[in-house]
């Protein structure tokens, strides 16, 4: 499989990042998505690029 696009380990670390910065707040937001990209790399999807997290999301909600 090519790989394209932003791979998920990347944006799982800059949602590590952003969290890190907003702590004080809580930022629910940034937390959610910074736990859907760990689950994304607890699944093997690391090297994949971010449309591999919408599938795994896709997965969940059914």
């Amino acid at each position: 499989m090519a790989r394209i696009g932003f791979p998920v380990a990347l944006a799982e670390k800059d949602f590590g990042y952003a969290r890190a910065a907003t702590r004080r707040s809580g930022a629910p937001v940034a937390r959610a998505a910074h736990e859907m990209f760990r689950r994304a790399m607890r699944k093997g999807l690391g090297d994949r690029n971010l449309t591999s997290v919408a599938t795994l999301v896709r997965r969940q909600a059914q």
